[in-house]
């Protein structure tokens, strides 16, 4: 037996009707899951939907969150993944290990809309919250692998406070706030989505700070 796939919706109108489009050029005019799916679901969301965040504190600096438990399959020292192998582990097993850094991100659940998601996922993954009225829309990621397929709306936000010291879960082992420029400096664990949200967040707010000089400079230039 199958089910059809789930549409979460947006406040945002363009968000929807990019996820709208993908799913049907991704699943065709009558998208499905199988029930074999549904274990998954249960226990980690769907798969087909994400929200990611790029937040931020009054200093300008970016929550990021190292991950503790990484899948065998997405250990980046080949030694060490074969390691993994060579004890009859299988490519999709979680194991203890430097899963590396990432913004706060993860699927939806049945009922969430993506908004709602962004903010789950950044209060369980930083212990910290985000204030809902400063979430805005910068981007949207898909991603068409295979075994991987994706919709994932990026948000930015404004942290109401910092995320607490020592702060872990089962999957995260570290959370920490860093510059924009540091960021790239880091092991990170999914580096086109972190790449993609970072100029995304810098065009937008470039584009708010030239909007703000003007403002200001025709101001003054009147009075």
């Amino acid at each position: 037996m199958s089910k059809k796939i789930i549409i979460p919706t947006s406040n945002y109108k363009d968000i929807e009707q990019g996820v709208q489009h993908w799913i049907f050029k991704t699943f065709g005019q009558n998208p499905v899951y199988d029930e074999a799916l549904q274990s998954s679901i249960d226990q980690w969301g769907l798969p087909w939907f994400r929200a990611g965040v790029v937040a931020i504190n009054p200093q300008g600096l970016i929550v990021m969150t190292h991950e503790a438990r990484v899948q065998v399959r997405k250990i980046k020292d080949p030694e060490l993944k074969q390691h993994y192998l060579d004890k009859g582990m299988h490519e999709k097993d979680w194991v203890d290990g430097d899963g590396g850094w990432n913004l706060p991100s993860g699927r939806l659940q049945p009922w969430e809309i993506f908004e709602e998601a962004a903010l789950r996922e950044f209060k369980e993954e930083t212990g910290s919250a985000i204030s809902p009225h400063s979430l805005v829309l910068l981007d949207i990621r898909y991603s068409d692998k295979p075994n991987n397929l994706y919709a994932m709306p990026i948000y930015q936000g404004y942290i109401d406070q910092e995320p607490p010291v020592g702060y872990q879960t089962k999957e995260i082992s570290e959370v920490r706030m860093f510059r924009p420029d540091e960021i790239f400096g880091l092991n990170l664990r999914s580096p086109e989505f972190v790449e993609q949200a970072l100029k995304s967040y810098w065009k937008r707010n470039l584009k708010e700070q030239r909007a703000l000089n003007t403002y200001f400079t025709n101001h003054t230039s009147n009075n």
